[in-house]
């Protein structure tokens, strides 16, 4: 598989097309170019958009692409005696390596096998058990970790465990144990790639969700439909723009410790956490979208907490009732503000009251504020101040958020004094983004009492350091004066 950078020569053909293109693929994944020019004597006709592109190298390697966009280009140079020389520049969305299909209706796969960055840190087992015995000293035993399954619907998702000892290392003063790592999905009949794709992002959202951290996609293996014609089928390599890839250094790194809801906290409920995560997806796209882009988007921190907020509406408008008065009710409202209204102003008014009976913002927050409302749950006394910061009230805190939301979505000059800015709009977005995990992670319908504790130590941090800042400017006045 081409994980270096590389150049593949070769013969090529558009799907629709009858004719074999010579050109040179390239492929660098630090500069994220997947690039094909095919180049040909002769003007070619080619559509300027293509589902797949297929060919192989001189070399023997097989390669698609797919979801391509096709640019022709005519030069001539001394090389070629002056003449005319036709350039196909070819790009895609997926390049899959090790495997030919002539027809995008084939590009179906049973299995497929990929690594998100953070992963090994989040599945952490302990694979090994160390006794000592006074006879024969210290015993270290090598445990078989068990694999955690999920099934949903028409597949499985599974992480899967291998303890491989390092027999190079016998001869040195230490021994290495390699405990591998891989997430699975197996279909039960054939799927297209592509939703296979869309399987694997759901699964790097829930990383994200567990770690509060950036998650980005390794590596994909598929595994296609059997080839009755070979005595057995290879997998291939999926990768190209449509992946969502980091370099190394840009991927944060996550420490067992750090990690919010690892796995060892879900794993007697993972097959239910899992299966909440994905029957819950497709409403929850907006939320989960605009939590992600928190996590990913390079921009302002106003730009973070204006996400925030609507990431807070949306999960509100989703999954709350949606209207402050009963239907009935509040048409008999209207029907009589209107027609005690001037005639002339009536589809005026009409259209300034057509959604004056949804929540406003304020209240909206002063719901999700309060997220346990039954006074005999256990759990009352625990949730009331949950989302509480040291030193200031919560109605201050929705003032704030309306405030700032309002100045930098209107940008009213009024409001820019009331706006919060500075360390105090990073507390305030870090506080948001803390309430959206809390809501996200309730939909999991995991233990009550861990979701508080989880909550209550991130906002505690927050807390913490306003106290510490506050301490700090109060001392800093004392040495001015």
């Amino acid at each position: 598989m081409s994980r270096n950078n590389s150049m593949h020569y070769g013969s090529w053909r558009v799907l629709g097309s009858d004719i074999d293109l010579n050109g040179i693929l390239e492929i660098n994944h630090e500069q994220k170019i997947y690039e094909l020019k095919l180049y040909n004597e002769e003007a070619v006709e080619l559509p300027h958009f293509s589902a797949n592109v297929f060919g192989k190298t001189h070399r023997g390697t097989s390669f698609t692409l797919v979801d391509c966009s096709l640019a022709q280009n005519v030069s001539i140079s001394s090389q070629n005696d002056y003449s005319k020389r036709y350039e196909i520049v070819v790009h895609c969305r997926y390049v899959l390596e090790d495997v030919l299909f002539e027809n995008i209706e084939d590009l179906l796969v049973t299995e497929v096998n990929f690594k998100l960055s953070n992963m090994d840190v989040w599945a952490h087992q302990e694979a090994i058990e160390i006794d000592y015995d006074v006879e024969k000293g210290h015993l270290i035993t090598v445990k078989e970790l068990q694999n955690i399954n999920c099934k949903y619907e028409d597949f499985i998702f599974s992480i899967d465990y291998e303890v491989i000892p390092d027999y190079f290392s016998q001869h040195s003063h230490e021994f290495k144990i390699n405990t591998i790592c891989k997430f699975k999905i197996l279909f039960e009949q054939p799927k297209p790639l592509e939703q296979a794709l869309i399987l694997i992002n759901k699964v790097r959202d829930f990383l994200t969700l567990c770690t509060s951290t950036r998650t980005y996609i390794e590596t994909i293996v598929a595994m296609p439909i059997p080839n009755k014609q070979a005595d057995f089928t290879l997998p291939f390599e999926v990768y190209g723009h449509g992946i969502e890839k980091s370099e190394v250094e840009e991927i944060p790194k996550l420490h067992f410790i750090n990690i919010n809801l690892r796995l060892d906290k879900i794993a007697n409920d993972f097959e239910k956490c899992m299966e909440n995560w994905f029957s819950k997806n497709e409403l929850l796209q907006p939320v989960i979208d605009l939590y992600t882009g928190i996590n990913y988007q390079h921009t302002s921190y106003e730009m973070h907490f204006l996400n925030a907020v609507q990431a807070l509406e949306a999960y509100h408008r989703l999954t709350r009732k949606n209207v402050v008065l009963p239907k009935a009710e509040h048409k008999l409202k209207i029907d009589s503000i209107l027609s005690s209204g001037p005639e002339e102003y009536r589809d005026w008014l009409q259209g300034k009251l057509n959604f004056s009976n949804e929540p406003s913002l304020h209240e909206r927050l002063e719901d999700l504020f309060f997220p346990v409302k039954n006074t005999t749950n256990k759990n009352y006394g625990k949730a009331y101040h949950l989302f509480k910061l040291q030193g200031i009230k919560i109605e201050s805190l929705i003032k704030d958020i309306k405030n700032t939301r309002n100045y930098n979505t209107h940008f009213d000059e009024s409001l820019r004094k009331k706006a919060v800015t500075g360390e105090e709009l990073v507390q305030l977005t870090t506080l948001l983004i803390i309430m959206i995990e809390y809501y996200l992670m309730t939909e999991l319908e995991l233990s009550e009492e861990l979701i508080l504790a989880i909550t209550k130590e991130k906002v505690l941090k927050i807390s913490k350091h306003r106290s510490y800042l506050q301490a700090l400017r109060s001392t800093n006045m004392n040495r001015k004066r």
